[in-house]
């Protein structure tokens, strides 16, 4: 007996709702033939596919779900992203990260990075990464864990992939299967959403071909850099510039 608003749960552990008059699934699956008898059960035909919760959810959805997850969602907040992983699709996603800007992504997939992924950067650089000024950098970044089209990890080849940042990433696919982008591994492939597909990695791809990026997410490099320079300089004495010694 079908009762009005009752919750009904499925073979793959979701549920749906029912309702009456006429009989409906979700509010949208009508019922347009009923009680067809079989010797195992009974069959209802409907008028419109019953998509899986996850199957209905975006990449940002997804994400935001994820409490390993929840660096890369401040990040894409920051970056005004998240509206962008949201839209349709299809994208295909790399990483820890989620975005919003709905003329961007469209039907990419995205590797996100996790929370551990972030923390593995130099110290402090999440927090600068963060702050107003530095936001084109991390739009930047984000938007280099992101590819047009869907990608199931099955349809990885190895070599080079242009991201929708304009950055390009190195695949390899290894001899035992496991998938690396740009030396980042997949830890978790093919999560499907309703716009996109995701592979979470392990670490944070920065585009180490933009100067600017690299600078930020890695200041702590600077200080090396200048004593190797100030130790070059008194190595040799015949580079040293002596117009100013009066």
């Amino acid at each position: 007996m079908v009762i009005d608003g009752m919750d009904a749960p499925t073979a793959s552990g979701e549920s749906f709702t029912v309702n009456t008059d006429p009989i409906r699934i979700n509010e949208d699956s009508v019922v347009i033939a009923a009680d067809i008898m079989a010797t195992n059960g009974v069959i209802h035909v409907i008028d419109n596919i019953i998509a899986s919760q996850a199957v209905s959810q975006t990449i940002a959805d997804l994400a935001v779900a994820d409490d390993n997850l929840s660096t890369l969602v401040a990040a894409l907040t920051a970056a005004d992203l998240v509206g962008a992983i949201s839209a349709d699709g299809p994208i295909t996603c790399l990483g820890k990260i989620m975005l919003n800007n709905d003329t961007v992504l469209r039907r990419c997939p995205c590797p996100p990075p996790t929370n551990d992924a972030f923390a593995a950067l130099p110290e402090g650089t999440v927090d600068s990464l963060l702050l107003p000024e530095n936001v084109e950098t991390l739009k930047d970044i984000l938007l280099t864990h992101c590819i047009s089209g869907n990608i199931l990890s099955s349809m990885v080849t190895s070599g080079p992939i242009t991201t929708l940042s304009g950055n390009t990433i190195e695949a390899v696919v290894n001899d035992d299967g496991t998938i690396t982008f740009d030396g980042s591994t997949v830890i978790t492939a093919d999560v499907v959403a309703s716009n996109g597909i995701a592979h979470v990695i392990d670490k944070v791809i920065v585009p180490t071909s933009d100067e600017a990026a690299a600078t930020t997410v890695a200041p702590t490099t600077a200080a090396p850099t200048t004593e190797a320079a100030k130790d070059d300089t008194h190595d040799d004495g015949d580079d040293i510039d002596h117009s100013m010694d009066e």
